[in-house]
């Protein structure tokens, strides 16, 4: 995602539960047609409140959200109320020219997922992918959107095995400097359908010989931009997302963030996203200092990284406060037990069913 610094309080929303792929890596949970979605008028009431109590970034989610009937309508408004507004999208739709010039409205910024630029990969693309001829509707998607997209482009990519073997991953993010797109070169996060250490997972000592080639490069070709801190989940970006936003799933439900299906801070539908924001779980959130447990508080760079990514920690181990297992930071003797508490007592969310810690021993 191109909006790990947490620079901005952003919100995140997902304007419908569907897809058009079935990425081998993805964590979403996506329903069956008929896909359900927000409507113009929800989302636009969303965005006047996010306006109200100080929010200046909007992400437009999914799903896929250009599966949306009303997109260009709902961009519209977010460029009228929000300073910035991100489209997060894999891109399949924008092989078509006349939509990619619908859509690609001034001052609107994207992140568009892109897997490989060389043709002999496309097999591996579409597999990957999960629809055959993603990889030429990508080809096509990405020349549209050099041609007509007027905002920021980010160029997102999931880490996986058989792309950074093949060189994939580095060619993509070569291609993006060049292009003075901003590359957001991402670990694939764990969830119901991708397990760590499957065969389609890059270990983390992998993950940061890749990062250190990227800053290699960047600091040949592009010294101003090389990463001066490699940290997950994405090279040259940590992840603050989950004390300086929200994010806001099709059913109106407001979640710390993307990662964390199972902690509801409340309901859009019901509460005022004002009230909302003052959850006491949300407030703990914040306080990631006196929040975060285990090794990665004792890490140098815990002030930069706030404990690692907050859903890789929930997926490992059960707890939301866990330091991220997922990190080449830590002391090679750790084992996934250090890295959660060792007991739920006088934790705000001891007696909440959405966060059980699931390791022992």
């Amino acid at each position: 995602m191109p909006f790990f610094r947490g620079e901005a309080n952003g919100i995140g929303v997902d304007l419908i539960d569907g897809c058009n792929l079935n990425c081998v890596q993805c964590f979403y949970l996506k329903s069956r047609p008929p896909f359900k979605c927000l409507s113009e008028g929800q989302v636009a009431n969303i965005i006047i409140q996010a306006k109200k109590v100080g929010f200046k970034e909007l992400y437009t989610l999914g799903g896929e959200p250009t599966l949306h009937p009303r997109l260009a309508n709902i961009l519209a408004i977010g460029l009228k109320y929000m300073p910035k507004v991100i489209l997060v999208t894999n891109g399949i739709k924008f092989a078509d020219s006349k939509y990619c010039q619908t859509i690609a409205l001034p001052g609107l910024d994207i992140s568009m997922h892109r897997q490989a630029i060389n043709p002999k990969h496309k097999p591996l693309v579409d597999k990957v992918l999960g629809r055959q001829g993603a990889f030429e509707l990508k080809q096509h998607a990405w020349k549209n959107i050099q041609k007509y997209w007027q905002g920021k482009v980010c160029v997102q990519l999931n880490l996986l095995r058989p792309l950074v073997e093949k060189g994939c991953v580095m060619e993509v993010f070569k291609w993006a400097r060049d292009q003075g797109f901003e590359p957001i070169m991402e670990l694939s996060k764990s969830g119901p359908f991708f397990s760590r250490g499957c065969d389609l997972d890059v270990s983390p000592i992998k993950v940061l010989r890749l990062y250190e080639e990227m800053r290699q490069y960047d600091e040949k070709y592009y010294p101003s931009l090389a990463a001066d801190v490699l940290v997950p989940p994405s090279y040259g970006h940590n992840c603050t997302l989950i004390e300086t936003g929200v994010h806001i799933t099709v059913n109106g439900d407001v979640l710390p963030c993307v990662g964390h299906p199972t902690i509801i801070y409340g309901n859009v539908f019901r509460d005022k996203l004002k009230t909302i924001l003052r959850s006491p779980i949300r407030q703990a959130i914040q306080n990631y200092e006196a929040w975060i447990v285990g090794p990665c508080t004792k890490c140098p760079y815990f002030l930069y990284c706030h404990g690692g990514c907050r859903g890789e920690a929930v997926w490992a181990t059960g707890c939301l406060r866990a330091s991220d297992p997922y990190c080449w930071h830590h002391p090679p003797h750790l084992v996934l037990k250090d890295m959660a508490p060792k007991t739920c007592e006088g934790c705000i969310l001891e007696n909440y069913d959405g966060c059980k810690i699931k390791i022992s021993g």
